[in-house]
């Protein structure tokens, strides 16, 4: 059923009062005449987390007074006007921005607003998102300024739904510039003046208070003032209450302050536990002889007082100091230029964990810090947080000092010598940390010069971590490269080799050099694309190898195992892209003379092979780099951009291509299996690729040229199943029709899937420029030109570029406010007008959610909505209407052909069919009357009772005629509550799920049955076994077939009974299986000519049994099964959420161990051959 009608009941009017003129368009748009003209320059649209909606002009002009300002609200159900807010002086600019609050309520901000004679003293004012405001903006429904410019200030929305106001330039009376920042009440708003009994305050010319605000995810917040001076402190960090605030002057019992200029609040860092550090790199003091300092502060109270040695970490250093947040709420500093104060040795650095729950305090030294040994070490240049809440320091340009015996001539002597950048990597505790100096017992470390080990770190879902040395020397053989998988638990300690990872074995391979990348599924792809093929003599060949996440690490790269290149600098692997079902995807842009090469690989099992144009997309001239980008979608899939392709002559024309599992995306890139551009230096795929959150995707093209018509731009929606491909064209596009107008050049994603294509510079004929907004369904996208069927259009010159548009979420539609044509419109996509005649077309379907089925003229044939339950159809669809001149006797004239190509007997939907109240009265009307009346009217529940879809299988003739069906016949009953009368569009809509597709017929149960259903119940015995009971009135019946679901929309046949024979008969039917959880079961009666009908459906639930049970659940390492004997010898298939199967298990033993510790965090599902499926969740 449409989303829209969720909030449309039967017998609901809605009104429209008369400030508003409501006209009907076209099929899907609705105009609203705003109340008054608009300034036209800069209009706000905001929609609420209510519904409602405002509209703000700050430029509107309330007669003969210029640019007071306005701001109006909507009830967003029915588009009516609530409220009208205005200025009063000429340049209020009353609205020049509207903030939404998270309760639904806004905040308006006129910054311009005159408080009397005080020109531009500014005014926020809260308004009710239910009720409004009504009036003009003053100071007794406002907070206000008392002084020129006070408040031009910002709004800071609190996730608690209250809000900030930082007013830094703001007046203290005749003390200029002291600023404040005021604390309001999400719920009731703040009116007034602003002073020091409602705000922090500055109490001196120039404090600036509030020069930036930092939110804290509790609500609270954190107010930095680095101006402030007084008392002999420089600079204030000041915490407010999200419930509360903080008002008053600055000082030191409400603000840490620092003593010199310039001294505190560099920078705020906000902690996972919801506490914060404050960063004062410049800070100084006389009783400690180091500048720089850390304040851990409490995220429910904050931290006062002066900075010192005793609430501050100290000694840091004045130049990149840093704050790494562990994700337990602990935190570490990273000091690249501490000095040892002992030896007096300049940039040693030093990185110091610290608790965030209670901070951590003193002066830096190596019982506190792991720290360097050496002049210009930097140590804690880098520091990586892991998942698990430790870290690990890489400091690849580290030291090694080590002792070498040399001959003297008459003895061995003992000289120190020194290593260069050998590198290390050492990890450190997140509760505990490390210190001292770096060594080979606390640290991975190299062993040659400029071996650099910790050139790169890669931490892991799992909180371990790898580690790059892509130049790392194995003994003889130069920058051969390293790439070591370390446990991030503890510690791994001594020196780079090859029994501990994976590395090079020719002179100069990099191994690593193209990064690791950790598959979804637990494993692991090192990229090497400077390896060379020893095999082929060629350099720089490039290899990626994937390496089991359970397995060792270790030994070098082989080339069995490895997607290799065979061209010398063709450096295969230049990139690695995981997608979300566990496969990857490498691109080698540079393979064969940078003509490129795109290779999809299994993740799971990948043996090796030799890039080439059977495996791979490849380029087919020098230069055309395909894969340059690689954009994976949410289903596993993923597109190929390559721009600089060549279209034959047409040089850099580019190309996008579509890939996946199953999808054979090899050869050279043509028009067959790429969306291509047919000009030269269009660069199709550099930018404009978005993909939607349904799998999905869009191209955008704003320089394409239709023809001869320049720039007309074009919009292609991609399938995120099969891909779209060949030229861009109107019949796979949305395109311009005039030269200049760029469709495509603002495409907005919404987060249900769908888009909007926002074209100002779209032609309304000679109305130049009038602009268009496009609302495109993301599970088909949208082709042709832009019209009034598919868009709202702009009807004055230049309209285009004042155009504002938002999608309403809470009411499902798409809301345009064209202030140059006075116009608000509401579009909804469901809303088209019901076709009245016959009518065809067909959609391609990829996705789930509602789609109206239009006809070529854009009105309304039927409703599909996809992903219901799991429905499961897609694809390309085929939907016809026809209303029949005469009535029949058996049917509404009004029936249905709605035909997937492709599985059209088993895909499974939800429909939404249409009926007008007169044709339901000429049903009615025979002579003589039917059995039972379909309804008179929306209140009629006796009729409403009465309505049937009967279901013919197959495809019928040009006129639809019932019998011209040769598919079995199905009679549907919809649930009274899915038949509603729509006011809005006078309209019957009758909506129910289907397995099946066909022809549509809308009748009444006075159709005679094979079947009668007297009864239909079903029970568990003490073994939780389902015993199904059902009691009949039959005639040529052939039997009957159970059916059960686990989800109450696909079913699958567990049982066959036949037929009795006619009269009343009895059936019971008892389940094999034991039931787990929830089941659905329901009866399919086949006739003997093969019509069939189904039961109702009846649901029974198992408690969990102790028998079959799964624990513990969440899980990390394994999970345990315990079962009944039922399902011994029985297999089960563990797959992720994609069906990917992952394990195939046989049932041995009544208890079984599942390991999943080297899975990626998630859902997974394990398989009973039952069609029973068990969730797991491994974190």
């Amino acid at each position: 059923m449409p989303s829209r009608v969720k909030f449309i009941k039967k017998g609901f009017i809605l009104l429209y009062f008369c400030l508003l003129f409501r006209q009907q368009i076209n099929a899907q748009s609705t105009d609203f005449q705003l109340p008054a003209p608009i300034g036209g320059q800069t209009i706000t649209l905001k929609v609420l987390t209510n519904g409602n909606y405002v509209i703000a002009d700050p430029y509107f002009n309330d007669g003969s007074i210029p640019q007071v300002g306005v701001v109006f609200l909507y009830d967003g159900l029915t588009n009516t006007l609530i409220s009208t807010l205005k200025g009063t002086t000429a340049y209020d600019l009353i609205g020049l921005s509207v903030t939404a609050l998270s309760n639904g309520n806004y905040v308006v901000s006129s910054p311009y607003w005159d408080n009397g004679n005080i020109i531009n003293a500014g005014a926020f004012t809260w308004c009710n998102g239910t009720t409004g405001l009504n009036g003009v903006v003053n100071i007794n429904n406002s907070l206000v300024g008392s002084s020129k410019d006070d408040l031009g200030a910002s709004i800071y929305p609190l996730s608690n739904g209250n809000y900030i106001l930082r007013c830094n330039s703001w007046d203290n009376g005749a003390i200029t510039n002291a600023g404040a920042v005021t604390w309001c009440n999400g719920a009731t708003g703040i009116t007034g003046v602003v002073s020091s009994n409602n705000s922090l305050v500055g109490s001196h010319i120039d404090d600036y208070i509030g020069s930036d605000i930092v939110l804290l995810k509790n609500s609270n917040y954190i107010i930095i003032s680095p101006n402030w001076k007084w008392d002999g402190g420089y600079g204030a960090v000041t915490w407010g209450s999200g419930t509360e605030g903080v008002k008053g002057e600055i000082g030191s019992n409400n603000s840490l302050l620092g003593r010199s200029e310039g001294s505190i609040g560099s920078e705020i860092f906000v902690l996972n536990n919801d506490n914060y550090v404050v960063l004062s790199n410049h800070w100084k003091s006389d009783s400690v002889n180091e500048a720089g300092a850390v304040t851990w502060g409490s995220g429910t109270n904050g931290v006062s007082g002066y900075i010192d040695v005793n609430n501050s970490l100290v000694g840091i250093g004045e130049g990149n100091p840093n704050i790494i947040p562990l994700t337990n709420g602990n935190y570490v500093v990273m000091s690249p230029q501490w000095r040892k104060l002992k030896d007096g040795i300049e940039n040693v650095g030093a990185v110091t964990f610290c608790d965030g729950f209670t901070g951590t305090s003193g002066v830096i030294n190596s019982n506190n810090s792991l720290v360097g040994a050496d002049f210009a070490s930097e140590l804690g240049n880098s520091v990586i947080a892991l998942s698990n809440g430790n870290y690990v320091v890489n400091t690849p340009l580290w030291d090694l000092d080590t002792i070498k015996l040399v001959f003297n001539g008459t003895k061995y002597d003992t000289i120190k010598v020194r290593i260069e950048n050998v590198g290390a990597v050492t990890w450190g505790s997140g509760t505990e940390g490390i210190h001292g100096v770096i060594s080979k017992y606390n640290s991975l470390v190299g062993t040659q010069a400029n071996d650099l080990v910790g050139l790169g770190i890669i931490p892991l879902r799992s909180g371990d971590y790898v580690t790059i040395s892509s130049l790392w020397n194995n003994e003889t053989i130069p920058n051969a490269g390293a790439v070591t998988l370390c446990p991030g638990n503890a510690s791994v300690t001594g020196e780079v080799n090859k029994f501990n990872s994976v590395v090079g074995s020719t002179a100069y391979d990099h191994v690593g050099n193209g990064g690791v990348a950790e598959l979804t599924n637990g494993n692991f792809v090192v990229s090497s694309y400077s390896w060379d093929n020893s095999t082929t003599g060629t350099v720089d060949a490039g290899a990626v190898t994937l390496y089991n996440g359970l397995k060792p690490f270790k030994g070098e790269v082989i080339e069995l195992y490895s997607l290799v290149g065979d061209k010398t600098n063709g450096n295969v692997g230049s990139y690695v892209t995981p997608l979300t079902d566990g496969n990857f995807v490498v691109s080698s842009p540079a393979w064969d003379n940078i003509a490129g090469a795109v290779t999809w690989c299994d993740g799971f099992s990948f043996l090796g092979a030799t890039v080439n144009n059977l495996n791979s997309l490849v380029g087919s001239a020098a230069n055309d780099r395909v894969g340059y980008k690689i954009v994976p979608l949410s289903n596993g899939n993923y597109i190929v951009a390559s721009p600089f392709w060549d279209n034959g002559a047409l040089n850099d024309a580019g190309a996008v291509s579509f890939g996946g599992y199953g999808f054979d995306l090899t050869g050279a890139i043509s028009k067959n299996n790429s969306l291509v551009a047919n000009e030269a230096g269009a660069w199709l795929g550099y930018n404009g690729l978005r993909t939607l959150s349904n799998g999905n995707y869009v191209v955008e093209y704003p320089d394409w040229d239709n023809g001869t018509i320049i720039n007309a731009g074009a919009v292609t929606w991609g399938n995120g199943l099969t891909g779209t491909s060949g030229d861009i064209s109107s019949s796979n596009s949305l395109v311009g029709s005039s030269i200049g107008e760029r469709v495509g050049i603002s495409v907005v994603a919404l987060t249900n899937g769908d888009y909007i294509v926002k074209t100002a510079g779209w032609d309304n004929g000679a109305i130049s420029d009038g602009g268009a907004v496009s609302f495109v369904s993301g599970i088909n996208g949208l082709t042709g030109t832009i019209n009034s069927c598919n868009s709202v259009l702009g009807t004055t010159i230049g309209s285009g570029s004042k155009t504002v548009s938002e999608f309403n979420y809470i009411y499902n539609y798409l809301l345009v406010v064209r202030p140059l044509d006075n116009i608000m419109t509401r579009y909804d996509q469901a809303d088209a007008t019901l076709a009245s005649a016959k009518a065809n077309n067909s959609v391609n379907i990829a996705g789930n959610g509602d789609l109206p089925l239009l006809s070529n003229d854009c009105k309304l044939i039927a409703t599909i909505e996809t992903g219901v339950s799991n429905g499961t159809l897609s694809g390309t669809v085929n939907s016809k209407l026809w209303i029949d001149g005469t009535q029949s006797a058996k049917y509404a004239k009004r029936h249905y052909e709605i035909t997937p190509a492709s599985n059209a007997s088993t895909a499974t939907a939800r429909i939404t069919l249409y009926a007008t109240q007169s044709e339901f009265n000429d049903y009615n009307n025979q002579i003589p009357s039917p059995t039972l009346l379909m309804p008179t009217n929306s209140n009629d529940n006796l009729g409403i009772a009465n309505l049937r879809i009967e279901k013919r299988g197959g495809t019928g003739d040009e006129n639809g005629s019932p019998d011209s069906y040769q598919g079995p016949k199905q009679i549907i009953d919809p649930a009274d509550k899915d038949i509603v009368w729509n006011n809005i569009q006078n309209r019957w809509e009758i909506s129910f799920e289907v397995t099946g597709f066909s022809g549509f017929f809308i009748t009444t149960g006075s159709i005679v049955l094979a079947t009668n259903w007297l009864s239909f119940t079903g029970n568990l015995n003490g073994e939780k076994h389902a015993i199904l009971n059902w009691k009949v009135q039959e005639q040529a019946v052939a039997r009957y077939e159970i059916e059960k679901s686990i989800n109450s929309f696909q079913f699958s046949k567990i049982g066959v009974l036949n037929s009795k024979g006619e009269g009343v008969n009895s059936y019971s039917f008892m389940e094999s299986m034991v039931l787990s959880g929830e089941g659905y079961y329901k009866i399919k009666q086949i006739d003997k000519n093969g019509n069939y009908t189904y039961s109702r459906i009846v649901k029974l639930f198992a408690n969990e049994n102790p028998l079959l049970s799964i624990f513990p659940n969440p899980a990390n390492d394994k999970v345990t099964l315990l079962v009944d004997k039922a399902l011994l010898n029985k297999k089960i298939v563990l797959t992720d959420l994609c069906g990917k199967p992952l394990q195939v298990l046989t049932i041995n033993e009544l208890s079984l161990n599942i390991k999943i510790g080297n899975y990626a965090n998630g859902v997974y599902i394990l398989n009973f051959e039952d069609g029973t499926r068990r969730k797991i969740l491994k974190q």
